[in-house]
C-alpha cells in the first residue's frame, strides 16, 4: 500500500472520530465555542418543523412558526413579506439533509443527534456541505 493510502485512511479516521473530542462541550453549564454550527442547524430543523412547507419552501428559515416570532430580524438573514427570516450564507443542503434525517428517525432537536449526523456521514464527505 502507497503512503497516499495510509494518509487517506488517517484522515478519514480522524474525521470519523472528530466529534467524539467535541462531546466535552455537551455539558449543560459549559459554552457553545467551536458547535455553534450544529445550534444553528437545530434552529433551522425547529423553524422547519414549525412554518408550513409553502411559507419555507424548504429554504433556511430561522423564523420560529408563532406570530411572535415574526418580524425578529437575525443577523443577516433576509426577510420576506410574512417576517419570515430565511438565512443565506451556506448551501440549503446543509440544513434540508439534517432535517430530513432528524425527519426519518424522529429525532428530538439535541446537539448530541447532530453530532451522531456529522459522525454517520462524515466517511461519505457529506461533512463539507455541513457544519
Amino acid at each position: 500500500m502507497n503512503h497516499a493510502l495510509y494518509i487517506h485512511a488517517l484522515m478519514r479516521y480522524i474525521s470519523r472520530n472528530s466529534g467524539l473530542l467535541r462531546t466535552s462541550n455537551l455539558k449543560p453549564d459549559s459554552n457553545i465555542n467551536n458547535i455553534d454550527a450544529s445550534y444553528h442547524v437545530l434552529l433551522t430543523i425547529d423553524a422547519l418543523n414549525e412554518n408550513s412547507i409553502k411559507d419555507h419552501l424548504f429554504l433556511p428559515i430561522v423564523s420560529l412558526g408563532s406570530v411572535g416570532n415574526k418580524y425578529i430580524s437575525w443577523g443577516a438573514a433576509v426577510p420576506n413579506e410574512k417576517g419570515n427570516y430565511f438565512y443565506t450564507s451556506f448551501p440549503q443542503l446543509g440544513f434540508i439533509i439534517p432535517y430530513l434525517f432528524f425527519c426519518l428517525f424522529g429525532l428530538t432537536l439535541h446537539v448530541s443527534f447532530v453530532f451522531l449526523f456529522v459522525f454517520l456521514c462524515s466517511g461519505y464527505r457529506m461533512d463539507r456541505i455541513f457544519v
